[in-house]
């Protein structure tokens, strides 16, 4: 099921004609209520009554809602609208249509989804990765998000304990070698916020507890994206 929510009712309508088991909707908790849907045709224009920073922030907090529960969101968005642009990204939204749209270029993004390479330009000319660390967008509304949060929460626990486990095997079986030791500073928290913004744009989904493995994935997926574009 593909849900429509631009804001335009006669856009939306027509698109909805367009497009095989779609349905046009009106609010937005209805998204948030639901969950028999794979794809949403979202626009900064729906469901919103003012330009206040609140209801912006409301539809930020939509788009992760959004991406948490791996719905795919195609986003019809202003070129200027930078802040939505920068969260859409981070995210991993890559499906975008920028204003003025038309019916057509949405019908086509719907049958051919974006891939990086589409919106690699995006991510250097908005400078994305100097805007990983968003704290906003990860408030938790629902009661769906906050399961969603518990669970992701457990698996990081018992990942957490079975390297713990891994860790003191090792150290009980081998001796200093000389080699550097990482060594969390007051400062680490801050450090794995920035790294775990940069993996989940990257598309790791499940994220390491460990501030050292979270760098050692980093790089390999530096050097993964380094090697194809080679």
């Amino acid at each position: 099921m593909i849900y429509i929510a631009t804001g335009f009712a006669d856009f939306d309508i027509k698109l909805s004609s367009e497009i095989e088991n779609s349905k046009v909707i009106f609010y937005r908790d209805f998204l948030r209520q639901t969950d028999d849907y794979s794809t949403v045709v979202l626009s900064t224009f729906f469901d919103r009554h003012t330009n206040k920073e609140e209801d912006r922030s409301g539809f930020i907090n939509l788009l992760f809602s959004l991406r948490a529960r791996d719905k795919r969101v195609i986003l019809l968005v202003d070129e200027d609208d930078r802040e939505i642009l920068i969260n859409a990204l981070v995210l991993g939204i890559y499906d975008i249509v920028m204003y003025p749209a038309e019916v057509a270029d949405v019908v086509y993004r719907i049958k051919h989804p974006a891939t990086f390479s589409n919106v690699k330009n995006l991510f250097e000319i908005l400078k994305v990765a100097e805007h990983v660390g968003f704290e906003d967008i990860l408030k938790v509304e629902t009661k769906e998000e906050r399961e969603y949060t518990k669970q992701s929460s457990m698996e990081d626990i018992e990942e957490r304990e079975v390297s713990e486990e891994v860790s003191e095997e090792v150290s009980e079986g081998t001796k200093t070698t000389g080699k550097e030791v990482f060594v969390q500073t007051d400062c680490g928290e801050d450090v794995k916020k920035i790294i775990t913004g940069m993996l989940r744009f990257l598309g790791v989904k499940k994220i390491p507890s460990d501030i050292y493995e979270m760098l050692v994935l980093l790089e390999d997926l530096i050097a993964e994206i380094y090697k194809k574009a080679g």
